[in-house]
């Protein structure tokens, strides 16, 4: 059987940057971008707000009613289990 070998040993630490390092190669990287690609890289616009999605209940029990009329399915039964 043939013996294993050690895993080989790292020579030289491994590239840590400092922080100051790596904000200023971060300046130089963003000085070479566009307006357009400053905005495109920020985000949302401006003074914009995020806020979920909404929901129009009225609609889905619009259409619950369109498919069941007023009778629900039994309970613990799925809706397309149910024969109407």
């Amino acid at each position: 059987m043939r013996a294993l070998s050690k895993p080989p040993t790292r020579t030289s630490q491994p590239y840590a940057p400092s922080p100051r390092a790596i904000r200023q190669e971060c300046e130089n990287i963003q000085a070479t971008w566009s307006e357009r690609e400053r905005r495109k890289r920020a985000g949302r616009p401006p003074g914009s707000v995020w806020l979920p999605p909404r929901v129009d209940l009225a609609a889905i029990t619009d259409a619950i009613s369109e498919d069941f009329g007023n009778v629900l399915p039994p309970p613990g039964t799925a809706a397309n289990d149910w024969d109407r």
